[in-house]
């Protein structure tokens, strides 16, 4: 096991560097999260990165991460070898498209002067390649005992897309339709006031600007809802949304996630709130970072009930 603590600025470091590896200078996923600083301006905001101390070790389950009430186990067929990024030690997950965002693409990023490094190191290459290709264990098959609920069912495509209309109705996504909006008002109404120059054009130019305006933002609020498809069908397609069978389950404890070859662990403490949506649930940990749970049969509903139940308390 070794201990090690990350900041935002290191985040920033590793994003530069993967950027002046890439062609051209460009990361991955840049068409729309952009560079580094904005890459890592969105991985924070949404919690996606949390900084702080962390633990990191390895065992036959697979590479491990626990920080700030929070685990990740990584399955070791869902792993690449370590490579250096800058400073840092970089763990790639596997099966990912070369498109992803940059956020997505690393199971860990640890700093490289971190004691004990070395040997971790040895240990989760050598796991990564003797796993290489082999088929991932079945979503919960070490479950434990005394378990609250548990459930098992597959994630679609089509419920990303509830998931993401959740997440514009978020603290961090109605931010960022906010920082949209700033620009595109004042943009409308310049459009509205270019108008007024036709000859005979029938508004003044003070109405043509709020015309425009609110056009403009209508317009955009219109073109953000008509994306998340597409995203959706992007993100599926390059492995970061992951779909196919999964299991969740719940103890006194900790509530558990595994899909695709990861499993997500976090203490009952740490979550926010439970929203159901179009034949799912929604769990919130703390802004924007979410796990998603389906409920389309009784099983399912029964299972977020147990789940809500724990929350309240």
């Amino acid at each position: 096991m070794i201990e090690y603590s990350l900041t935002r600025d290191d985040l920033l470091s590793a994003f530069t560097a993967l950027a002046a590896l890439s062609p051209k200078g460009k990361l991955p996923g840049a068409g729309i999260y952009g560079g580094p600083k904005q890459q890592v301006r969105f991985s924070v905001k949404s919690g996606m990165f949390l900084a702080g101390p962390r633990r990191v070790w390895a065992d036959d389950e697979g590479l491990h991460e626990r920080l700030d009430g929070v685990e990740q186990v990584y399955r070791w067929p869902a792993v690449e070898p370590s490579v250096d990024l800058g400073d840092l030690l970089a763990v790639p997950l596997a099966g990912l498209g070369a498109d992803v965002p940059a956020f997505s693409a690393f199971a860990l990023l640890i700093p490289r002067t971190t004691p004990g490094l070395a040997e971790l190191r040895a240990e989760l290459d050598a796991r990564a390649v003797a796993a290489a290709g082999d088929a991932l264990p079945m979503p919960g098959e070490d479950k434990g005992q005394d378990l609250l609920a548990e459930l098992e069912d597959d994630v679609l495509p089509d419920d990303y897309q509830a998931v993401n209309r959740a997440a514009l109705r978020s603290r961090v996504g109605r931010r960022q339709l906010l920082v949209l909006t700033a620009w595109t008002l004042p943009l409308g109404a310049v459009v509205g006031l270019s108008l007024t120059l036709i000859p005979d054009f029938a508004l003044a130019p003070v109405s043509s600007a709020l015309v425009g305006a609110l056009s403009g933002t209508l317009g955009l609020l219109v073109v953000v809802l008509a994306m998340i498809p597409t995203q959706v069908r992007r993100m599926v397609a390059s492995g970061v949304y992951k779909v196919g069978p999964g299991a969740w389950w719940a103890d006194q404890e900790r509530f558990y996630e595994e899909i695709g070859g990861r499993q997500y662990v976090v203490d009952w403490a740490k979550i926010d709130r439970i929203q159901r949506a179009d034949g799912i649930a929604i769990v919130w940990i703390g802004e924007a970072y979410t796990v998603l749970v389906p409920c389309r049969d009784d099983g399912g509903r029964a299972f977020v009930a147990a789940a809500e139940r724990r929350v309240a308390r």
